[in-house]
């Protein structure tokens, strides 16, 4: 950069810049990214699941489609309770909910294991399951 600033400008080749500073010992102060957190941002994305309802949550009918969030809860000493909870899209039913005092994949596990014990012979066998897709909906493998 400080290269092309000149009058008149030098202009160089990359390999004749960095055989340059190889040479007399320069170091770039800007650091390189990270390749494992641009490997991990790509597996990330694929985890995500498609968007297959477009927001047409009624159309579908009871049962078909459940849509699932986490809930923050604040106490009065100030702490935090985290709601899970699951609804019908096609009755606005709360079908199952857990609250937990700590924020971890496993209430959101309680929260369908519950859905499936109460309702499981209800539902439609196409039946979706949406959420917005948060880090501890997302977690495909761990999911039963």
């Amino acid at each position: 950069m400080r290269l092309l600033h000149h009058n008149p400008p030098i202009r160089m080749n990359l390999k004749k810049v960095r055989r340059l500073m190889n040479k007399y010992g320069l170091k770039c102060p800007i650091r390189k990214a990270n390749p494992y957190r641009r490997m991990m941002a790509a597996l990330r994305e694929d985890s995500y699941a498609k968007n297959l309802l477009n927001r047409e949550f009624r159309e579908h009918g009871a049962r078909a489609v459940l849509l699932t969030d986490i809930t923050y809860l604040k106490r009065k000493n100030g702490q935090f309770s985290y709601l899970s909870a699951v609804m019908d899209a096609g009755t606005k039913e709360i079908l199952a909910h857990v609250v937990s005092p700590f924020l971890a994949l496993d209430f959101v596990l309680e929260t369908v294991k519950m859905l499936l014990a109460k309702h499981g012979a209800e539902m439609k066998t196409d039946a979706l399951l949406h959420s917005d897709q948060g880090s501890h909906q997302c977690q495909q493998d761990k999911f039963p």
